[in-house]
């Protein structure tokens, strides 16, 4: 049974940091107070000339397109004194191109979660001293690279996030101008950077908090077959 505690094992070590950041993603992404308060910090009301009442009814909608609870994002709204489209064909593209990236993430974020509650239900079973060791390396991989990681987006933000874009996308369509664009008015590269930020604290601390639980799992070996 050894080489089935090896092969959860792995999974659980590439699976469980990927699921967690997922949730973090989906956390951050989806909370509707966070964007309300960059709106505030970033003047967003007088860069669109949409008042803050409607950015929110805006958001909202937006948020439950990327969810999947709406067919379109085709928003008509107050700008400046007259209404207008919020989003046109370029920005309905990339907004669609984003939507299908979230319905991945999605799946890819409950196919990892399912394996690694299987996995660690199976090894805390079987042998809860490799459980000690595989949440303790686990921990440690994600630091590490959360650190380089982390060096390397904040000592260039733009360059890293054209770089994520780049692979993401196929297209050219998320090189919106913001002179006319209302949603990189909306979303200023400061914003991005901002719920970057975030998602790293929302995943170090649950890292150090996996840390600290698998360094106060019992040292005493339990092992069926």
């Amino acid at each position: 049974m050894r080489e089935y505690t090896n092969l959860f094992a792995i999974i659980c070590i590439v699976c469980l940091p990927i699921a967690m950041l997922l949730i973090n993603l989906e956390v951050a992404a989806f909370d509707i107070s966070f964007f309300k308060s960059k709106y505030e910090e970033y003047n967003i009301e007088d860069v669109t000339g949409i008042s803050e009442e409607n950015l929110m009814l805006i958001t909202e909608k937006l948020l439950d397109y990327l969810k999947g609870k709406r067919e379109n994002i085709i928003i008509f709204t107050e700008v400046g004194d007259k209404i207008e489209q919020v989003f046109e064909e370029r920005e309905l593209l990339h907004l669609k191109d984003v939507r299908e990236l979230f319905r991945k993430g999605y799946i890819i974020k409950d196919l990892t979660l399912l394996l690694s509650i299987v996995s660690l239900i199976y090894i805390f079973y079987k042998d809860r001293i490799k459980l000690k060791k595989i949440l303790i390396v686990t921990s440690l991989i994600q630091l590490i690279l959360m650190g380089l990681l982390y060096i390397l987006i904040y000592s260039d933000f733009y360059k890293y996030f054209t770089y994520f874009h780049k692979i993401l996308f196929s297209n050219d369509l998320w090189l919106l101008n913001p002179k006319t664009d209302i949603l990189i008015q909306m979303y200023p590269l400061e914003f991005f950077s901002s719920i970057t930020y975030r998602i790293f604290v929302l995943f170090l601390s649950e890292i150090l908090a996996l840390l600290s639980i698998a360094l106060l799992l019992p040292c005493r070996k339990h092992s069926s077959i």
